[in-house]
């Protein structure tokens, strides 16, 4: 889940059958998300506000790489693809 005029991210994690949320952390984002995309159980990458993008790791609970993807983008990143 994001925030965007707090600047969070929240990792939970959610059982369907119970409907029971169990908040894991909670990621104060750089600037204010716009797009969250979880590329695997380790990685969860952030696009926010400005054209930059956030990619954090799950296990270490830590930003591991800050990016300028749209330098002259004054709007937020609003999808994330994966290239093959």
């Amino acid at each position: 889940m994001s925030n965007y005029t707090e600047r969070l991210t929240i990792i939970c994690n959610v059982d369907l059958k119970t409907r029971r949320r169990t908040l894991t952390w909670t990621v104060k984002n750089n600037r204010p998300p716009t797009a969250l995309f979880q590329v695997d159980e380790d990685f969860i990458v952030v696009g926010t506000e400005g054209g930059k993008m956030e990619i954090w790791s799950i296990e270490l609970k830590k930003i591991v790489k800050y990016m300028d993807t749209h330098s002259d983008c004054k709007a937020g990143i609003s999808s994330i693809k994966e290239l093959n």
